[in-house]
């Protein structure tokens, strides 16, 4: 189990260095930010150097903004830099807050969030809002951040300028997310982990198209080395009946 860093420890070999509970990765110029949940704490990470070195946070859990050396986290999940990369966005779920960090110094400050564990469902400005839980988070070409609000299940737009927070008008009623927890986004396409609904949705931010991705034919890999059935096959060879796409059908799988 790996144990808090510290500044004073400067650059550690990567090879021996114990991490803990590793959530997210994000390169940056410098290198890549690794969101360290189980310390609340960031950590930058130089692949050409193979070493680690402390970014941010002393190491306790709380809500707390100032320098590298000064500033807490609550179990940071999410990265996102911003357009310029100077600043690190950071969803801290257990205190509902969105957190920037100056990638130069290390040094935070809380755009949304009130403390460790409060929480609600409020869209508003700087201290007005409440979330609840805020687990991913995604930055888009306006330098908008798309968050994932997980246990309020809603996706919602952050200004980090003015620190306004709105829900945004999709997914459609039809298509409502159920304690999403990641956000990715590839051009104008936006991905949603939709966690309590096992899939992943799709949605246009220029048409305003939301829809579940189709994964087609997509499959465990077969880690017997043998030929043998992958976990997929098990079921097909057992007599269950292939549904749409290639997969094993509810009715046919028990579920």
């Amino acid at each position: 189990e790996g144990v808090a860093l510290t500044a004073a420890q400067g650059w550690l070999p990567a090879t021996t260095s114990r991490l803990n509970s590793p959530w997210d990765l994000e390169p940056l110029a410098s290198g890549i930010a690794v969101a360290l949940a189980g310390v609340h704490q960031l950590a930058l990470f130089d692949p050409a150097g193979a070493r680690f070195r402390l970014l941010s946070g002393t190491g306790d859990e709380g809500l707390v903004d100032g320098t590298a050396a000064t500033c807490e986290y609550a179990q940071p999940s999410a990265l996102s830099p911003s357009a310029d990369g100077a600043t690190l966005y950071v969803a801290d779920p257990e205190s509902s807050a969105v957190r920037a960090v100056t990638v130069a110094d290390g040094s935070c400050k809380t755009l949304v969030g009130k403390g460790l564990f409060t929480y609600g469902d409020q869209d508003g400005t700087g201290d007005d809002v409440l979330l609840q839980h805020v687990s991913g988070l995604e930055t888009l070409d306006d330098g908008d951040l798309l968050l994932a609000d997980t246990y309020n299940s809603k996706i919602k737009d952050l200004v980090p300028a003015t620190r306004t927070v709105t829900t945004v008008d999709w997914p459609p009623p039809a298509l409502a997310t159920d304690e999403p927890r990641a956000i990715s986004r590839l051009g104008q396409t936006v991905y949603v982990a939709d966690t309590n609904h096992h899939r992943i949705l799709s949605h246009d931010l220029g048409t305003g198209d939301t829809h579940v991705f189709d994964l087609g034919d997509l499959a465990p890999p077969n880690l017997l080395g043998d030929g043998g059935a992958s976990p997929k096959n098990v079921g097909r060879e057992a007599g269950a009946e292939a549904g749409p796409g290639g997969g094993i059908s509810e009715m046919d799988s028990g579920r």
